[in-house]
């Protein structure tokens, strides 16, 4: 029964993504209508084939290569840093399509880490604790030089989240936070680009022509889709309003046509997702499978969590899709990957 829910949940969630790539090609597609509907249902096929051969790999296996499916993921994640182009180097770009490793490094990261800490057999001391997080700043360095500020948040959060499960006390994870407000203010500033996402956080309506117009637009997608939306296919911020009605701020599209039952539907489906993940995660005995099923349960919740945040201006833009429906093949690819190792802990629950 929790494999079915957990497969149809997933489905559900994709296919509502899928309707509204589907209205929002033509308007983004350029000289393809259909261009962007055409790559995502490429990438949901992918991405569901790829679930299910990951479901039969087992946990032991998939800790015996932790580290060379880790290494792949991190030279990739590197080599945007010379591949990539723009101010932002988060992707590598091939004829038709492209890549954003940081999407695949979350779930080699999150399996590494866990075979790691699952080796650990006595209680972590707060020496133990800081060195895990010196070895996690220096892992996710690249992603910080990219810049991608959420997605190294995003594994930092997720770290300490799996070292808690593990045991480290409360208070060392709360020692941490001292240092870490002042690190995480002073990326902050020096950053031009991350001083305008917090001001147009802290005050959308002082430049509501510039920095704060994505939030603002998101906002009008709520206000106008009510409770039961405008219609599917109705919305009018797509009309290049939202400026990513497709990605980031699909929500918000979703939002403006299927209103607030539409959303409140796309939200039982994630907890739905999120709750068998921790439950299987809670029957495991072995520590490794345990960790490793909680950390990616917990890593789309997180995302989930964000994206939505993100969307009512309660949280600064961080560019994170929403899993299962943003329009991006990694996004979704790496997704259903997790999706799959999560799995494979259900079936045996």
């Amino acid at each position: 029964m929790k494999p079915a829910l957990f497969i149809f949940s997933i489905f559900s969630l994709c296919a509502i993504g899928l309707l509204f790539i589907f209205g929002i090609s033509p308007i983004r597609g350029g000289y393809a209508p259909y261009i962007m509907f055409k790559k995502q249902v490429i990438a949901v096929a992918i991405g569901i084939l790829l679930m299910f051969l990951v479901s039969r790999i087992p946990h032991e296996l998939l800790r015996k290569i932790s580290v060379p499916i880790f290494v792949i993921c991190l030279i990739g994640t590197i080599s945007t840093l010379f591949l990539g182009k723009g101010s932002a180097k988060r992707w590598i770009h091939f004829p038709g399509f492209s890549i954003q490793p940081v999407e695949f490094f979350k779930v080699a990261y999150i399996i590494l880490f866990s075979n790691i800490i699952s080796k650990v057999k006595e209680q972590i001391d707060i020496y133990g604790f800081m060195l895990f997080v010196l070895a996690n700043i220096i892992l996710t360095l690249p992603i910080l030089i990219q810049p991608d500020y959420g997605n190294f948040i995003i594994i930092f959060t997720i770290s300490t989240f799996l070292l808690f499960i593990k045991g480290v006390k409360i208070r060392y994870i709360l020692s941490l936070l001292l240092p870490a407000i002042p690190a995480f203010v002073a990326l902050i500033f020096i950053s031009p680009y991350r001083i305008k996402r917090i001001l147009a956080f802290l005050s959308p309506w002082e430049d509501p022509q510039g920095k704060g117009f994505q939030i603002i637009q998101s906002m009008i997608s709520y206000s106008a889709g009510g409770i039961k939306g405008e219609g599917i296919g109705e919305g009018m911020q797509k009309l290049y309003f939202l400026p990513a009605a497709h990605t980031d701020f699909i929500i918000s599209s979703i939002a403006e046509e299927i209103g607030l039952i539409g959303i409140a539907i796309i939200v039982l489906l994630f907890s739905i997702v999120t709750f068998i993940g921790f439950s299987a995660a809670k029957s495991i005995k072995e520590e490794f499978p345990k960790l490793l099923t909680a950390g990616l349960t917990f890593m789309i919740a997180i995302e989930v969590i964000i994206n939505l945040f993100v969307s009512v201006g309660l949280l600064p833009a961080k560019g994170l899709p929403l899993p299962f429906v943003s329009y991006g093949g990694s996004s979704i690819v790496s997704s259903f990957i997790a999706a799959g190792i999560i799995l494979q802990a259900i079936t045996k629950d």
